[in-house]
């Protein structure tokens, strides 16, 4: 299901970024996906206990 996903976001994100800066809005969205991910496993562990 992670894949699709990523390819429509991916997708959309290059047909609303601005003429030739697909690139730089392709790196934001991964971005921003990875800090989503770090701050959802740092907030996994002390909540998740053992």
């Amino acid at each position: 299901m992670f894949v699709p996903l990523l390819t429509v976001a991916s997708l959309t994100v290059t047909s609303l970024a601005p003429p030739g800066t697909s690139t730089e809005a392709i790196g934001w969205m991964s971005s921003a996906m990875r800090l989503g991910l770090a701050g959802g496993t740092a907030l996994a562990g002390p909540l998740g206990g053992h």
